[in-house]
C-alpha cells in the first residue's frame, strides 16, 4: 500500500542508496525521470536535499531531518491504514448495547461474555434502562442493541427473540405458599403485591395486570421499587409478594422463595433489536453472531 506522494516515495528510495542509477533501478524509473521528480520535491519544499557531485551523492542536514519526518509519516500513514480497514470490516469499534433487569438476570451476561472472547478488541458499552427507554434510544440512535420485552416494531427496525422467560411469584420466606413448588395465579389475590415502579416497569407491569384482569382480579398494590433488587428487599422484609420473571432463577436472595405460576401460560419474551444500519460494521459482526447462537 502506497500513501505516500511520488515525489516522497522516490526520495525515500534514494535516501537508503544514495545513487541514482541504483535508485531508479528499484523503482524501474529512468534516471532522468528520477532526478526531474527530486527536483519537484526540492522546489516545493525550497530546501536542498542532497549534495550531488559526479561521483557521490550525499543527504543535506535538512534532507536527513525530512528523511526521519517521512519515514515516521509513513509508519503512522500504514498503521492508520490497517487500523482503518479493520474498523470498516468490523474487527475493531464500539457497540452500544442496552439491557433491563430480566434480560441481565438472564443469558445476556453469558451471550456478551462470549462475545467478547470471539471479538476482544470489539468496546462493549452496556446501558441499563427500562425497555420503553430503550425503544427511544434505538429509534434515536444512542444505542446500536437493545435487549427489552418485546414484542417491538418500527421502521427500519429489526427483531430476535432472545429468551423465552415464564411468570413466577416471590414470596417471603414464611409465607404459607412459598413451601410450594408451584401456584394459582388467583390464590394470590388477596396478597399486598410489591412491584416496580410506572417509569422503570410500565411494559411488565400492563403485562402483569392484563394477567390479573384475566383471573377476575387487580393486585392490591402497597409499595413500589425502581429494580429488582429493591423488589428482592422488600419481598424479604415482609412488605408483600411481587411477580416477575424466570430469569430471576439466576439471582436467589436469602428471605425470598420463588414459586413457578402454573396456571400462566404467557411468556415474556426477551428480545434483540437494532435498526438496520449498514454504516456500522461492528453492528453487523454482533447481529450475524446473535443469529448462530
Amino acid at each position: 500500500m502506497k500513501l505516500l506522494s511520488r515525489q516522497v516515495r522516490y526520495f525515500l528510495v534514494l535516501v537508503k542508496v544514495l545513487h541514482f542509477g541504483k535508485a531508479a533501478a528499484m523503482l524501474n524509473l529512468a534516471q532522468p525521470a528520477l532526478s526531474r521528480a527530486i527536483n519537484e520535491l526540492e522546489d516545493q519544499i525550497g530546501i536542498k536535499l542532497f549534495h550531488r557531485t559526479t561521483r557521490y551523492v550525499e543527504l543535506t542536514e535538512a534532507g536527513r531531518l525530512l528523511a526521519e519526518g517521512c519515514e515516521l509519516a509513513d509508519e503512522y500513514l500504514q498503521r492508520s491504514a490497517t487500523l482503518a480497514k479493520r474498523v470498516s470490516q468490523g474487527d475493531i469499534g464500539t457497540l452500544r448495547i442496552g439491557y433491563n433487569d430480566f434480560a441481565i438476570n438472564g443469558r445476556l451476561p453469558d451471550f456478551i461474555r462470549l462475545f467478547r472472547h470471539h471479538h476482544p478488541e470489539i468496546r462493549v458499552e452496556m446501558n441499563f434502562h427500562s425497555t420503553s427507554v430503550q425503544q427511544s434510544m434505538l429509534l434515536n440512535d444512542q444505542i446500536d442493541v437493545a435487549f427489552m420485552i418485546g414484542p417491538f416494531q418500527a421502521d427500519n427496525v429489526h427483531s430476535l427473540t432472545f429468551e423465552h422467560n415464564h411468570y413466577v411469584a416471590l414470596l417471603p420466606s414464611g409465607h404459607p405458599l412459598s413451601g410450594r413448588s408451584e401456584l394459582q395465579l388467583v390464590e394470590l389475590m388477596n396478597e399486598n403485591f410489591v412491584l416496580g415502579n410506572p417509569e422503570e416497569w410500565f411494559i411488565f407491569r400492563n403485562l402483569f395486570f392484563d394477567l390479573c384482569k384475566k383471573k377476575g382480579f387487580m393486585p392490591n398494590l402497597v409499595q413500589e421499587a425502581s429494580s429488582t433488587e429493591g423488589i428482592f428487599g422488600m419481598v424479604a422484609a415482609g412488605t408483600g409478594v411481587s411477580i416477575h420473571s424466570s430469569s430471576i432463577l439466576n439471582r436467589r436472595r436469602h428471605g425470598v422463595n420463588v414459586v413457578r405460576i402454573a396456571d400462566i401460560t404467557d411468556e415474556i419474551p426477551i428480545i434483540s433489536s437494532w435498526k438496520d444500519n449498514r454504516l456500522n460494521p461492528v453492528l453487523r459482526i454482533f447481529v450475524e453472531f446473535l443469529k448462530n447462537l
